[in-house]
């Protein structure tokens, strides 16, 4: 899925990818990435409902 094309579904692939990185590299806190990335496409679920 394309960011420009939908968000929402990018933030999650991309979260999903994150999380399958084995052994992650080192520093990189995969767990916390992936949810502040979702929650940015959930943010953009909120805002269109909240506009409609």
């Amino acid at each position: 899925m394309s960011y420009e094309s939908d968000f929402v579904s990018w933030t999650r692939d991309q979260a999903a990818l994150l999380r399958t990185l084995d052994p992650p590299p080192p520093g990189l806190d995969v767990e916390n990435l992936a949810e502040e990335i979702e929650s940015l496409g959930r943010g953009e679920i909120c805002s269109l409902s909240q506009r409609l």
